[in-house]
């Protein structure tokens, strides 16, 4: 999971990362930078809104990375949208995508789901009464309640936000 959206150029490091450590990485993120969400999730209630759940294709340099997985290291954004997402498509919260992903996508993969969803990263730091507010805790609530255990990260470096 990614706050920062699938979009973001931490994604395909830490997904690198994960791969090359032997995980089987699946990424459902939302489709845009989701920092401050909290664990807002949309509502079917009265008036449902849609959520589209459209593949993504990973940067040339990162392709090979998780080849040799159940999972191939699949990546998807999930935005609030009965379309395609685009840029100007409104994002899916972080809570979002972990209740697609947990809800429909990882016993596609894994018959007793996943070991842990991670979290993050997200722009800033998540410190005092801010951490209400974080779209990375509001992920890891959101695990929780599937009973999946959940670690949120947080990076704030000027050479992640400038690629």
């Amino acid at each position: 999971i990614s706050v920062t959206g699938v979009q973001t150029c931490a994604l395909p490091i830490l997904r690198r990362a994960l791969c090359n450590a032997g995980a089987d990485v699946l990424v459902v993120a939302p489709w845009s930078q989701q920092s401050g969400a909290g664990a807002r999730m949309t509502s079917p209630g009265f008036a449902p809104v849609p959520l589209t759940v459209q593949a993504v294709t990973v940067p040339a340099a990162y392709a090979g990375d998780c080849a040799g997985t159940s999972t191939g290291g699949a990546v998807f954004g999930v935005c609030a949208s009965a379309g395609p997402c685009s840029s100007t498509t409104p994002s899916a919260s972080p809570a979002d995508a972990v209740n697609v992903g947990l809800s429909r996508f990882a016993k596609n993969y894994w018959s007793g789901g996943p070991d842990v969803v991670l979290s993050g990263t997200n722009f800033g730091q998540n410190i005092g009464a801010t951490l209400n507010h974080s779209g990375t805790v509001g992920a890891a609530v959101t695990a929780h309640e599937y009973a999946v255990p959940a670690v949120r990260s947080e990076e704030h470096t000027s050479e992640l936000q400038s690629h």
